[in-house]
């Protein structure tokens, strides 16, 4: 899992609508390497690199021998084309993990199948991540279920908020706060900077910004479907927030090499000690303490309090032509059980998606990942098939506009109805191209 949890990433130029005909059209097909063999099914897991699910697997295939799980990891970059193709030619895996902001293009397309009965037999089901639940929904139905909770929060160094006369224990709730504390971190000198805009990457910064205009009551994306568009000139909230990033640039408040942070080194100012405020993913915290930062962990604030945060992360799903449905499920459900997602909490340093798991004991053990587990009940997530091309790609509107009102200072109207145009367009297209109509 790598420490964005999001990434700038390349549209796939495939179009998986034609992955449901072909799929529904075989008889009795199965996955690529999956069988039974003496009494021992073996399921294929196809995984993204760098996260929980590769160990997970193996402590599975340690404790289990009735049912063998193969896996597989796939560059993100690669996931969408990939599977596409896997399904259109019957050689996809049974189980996919796949990002979170995927789900809905893969249930639309058919690439995963509906598991509305498992998913609705599950005791726990509503303790699973609210915004994860909405993106692997199609109408009423279930195509997958949170894996793993990616959930931004803010994290700050108590040393430097100390030094600079801040108190340590007290982080910003507001974004009068969040701007004063950035300030006066920024003039303790010595190539200290108050707070990160990683003003490159368009994937990072929906982590970054966009919590901010939900917790203030702003939305950036309208309701889900074949006319969707974004709504970032129709909430003051959204210029307002651009407009605090303006003001934390102008002020000094920011290192002047952030401008050009692609992600590719997001995070290094921070966990190095030279950064007074990061909002990003957990996993960025054991690397600061590891080099002796004093971190806190507090959720992203709204205008004037209130909170919310952008939930990435992973879902589940069993994919189109899987013949072992009922050991797909099985591992399913144990990679939900508690044991495991606490493997996601203490490997990784990642949240887990059930909030039952949120009470004395775990805020004791993870007070980190408490705080996001509880900020995530509140956060949000866009349900869109064009979001990737319309926010995280080198090109996107999003990116280009931010750059444009944070970095130039462009009126911020004018540029931001620029921007949903140009978004709409891109959701339009998309969306025609992958689902129809």
């Amino acid at each position: 899992m790598n420490w964005r949890y999001r990434r700038p990433a390349a549209v796939a130029v495939v179009v998986l609508g034609m992955a449901v005909a072909s799929a529904c059209s075989t008889s009795g097909g199965g996955s690529s390497g999956s069988g039974s063999s003496g009494g021992v099914t073996t399921i294929t897991f196809w995984a993204r690199p760098q996260n929980p699910s590769v160990g997970l697997a193996k402590r599975w295939n340690a404790t289990h021998k009735n049912i063998k799980v193969q896996v597989s990891t796939i560059p993100d970059q690669e996931a969408v084309t990939k599977l596409g193709a896997a399904v259109r030619s019957h050689s996809g895996p049974d189980v996919v993990d796949m990002d979170d902001i995927n789900a809905p293009l893969f249930a639309a397309t058919g690439i995963t199948q509906n598991i509305s009965g498992f998913v609705n037999s599950l005791p726990y089901k509503s303790a699973l991540n609210p915004a994860m639940m909405t993106l692997a929904q199609k109408g009423s139905q279930y195509y997958a279920v949170p894996y793993i909770n990616g959930a931004s929060v803010m994290m700050y160094n108590k040393g430097l908020f100390q030094k600079a006369g801040l108190n340590p224990n007290a982080p910003p709730t507001t974004w009068a706060q969040l701007l004063t504390d950035a300030k006066k971190i920024s003039k303790l000198g010595n190539g200290v900077s108050g707070y990160s805009i990683p003003g490159s990457c368009g994937g990072c910064l929906v982590y970054t910004v966009w919590p901010l205009i939900w917790a203030s009551g702003g939305q950036v994306f309208s309701a889900y479907g074949p006319n969707q568009t974004t709504t970032y000139s129709k909430y003051p909230q959204v210029a307002a927030a651009l407009n605090l990033y303006r003001q934390l640039w102008t002020s000094g408040a920011v290192a002047s090499s952030e401008r050009s942070q692609d992600g590719s080194t997001w995070g290094e100012l921070f966990t190095s000690g030279k950064q007074g405020i990061l909002v990003g993913t957990p996993v960025q915290i054991p690397v600061a303490r590891k080099n002796g930062v004093k971190v806190g962990v507090a959720p992203i604030p709204g205008e004037n309090g209130s909170y919310s945060t952008f939930v990435g992360g992973d879902e589940l799903g069993v994919v189109t032509g899987s013949q072992h449905l009922a050991a797909d499920k099985e591992f399913i459900n144990w990679m939900l059980q508690p044991a495991q997602q606490d493997y996601v909490v203490s490997a990784w340093y990642l949240v887990p998606v059930r909030s039952d798991m949120l009470n004395a004991s775990f805020e004791s053990k993870y007070p980190d990942a408490a705080v996001a587990l509880k900020e995530s009940e509140k956060g949000e997530v866009p349900k869109s098939i064009g979001f990737t091309a319309a926010t995280e790609t080198p090109n996107a509107p999003w990116l280009d506009a931010f750059e444009k009102i944070v970095f130039s200072g462009a009126d911020p109207a004018s540029t931001l109805k620029q921007l949903d145009t140009a978004s709409d367009q891109i959701l339009t297209q998309e969306y025609q191209q992958q689902v129809g109509g």
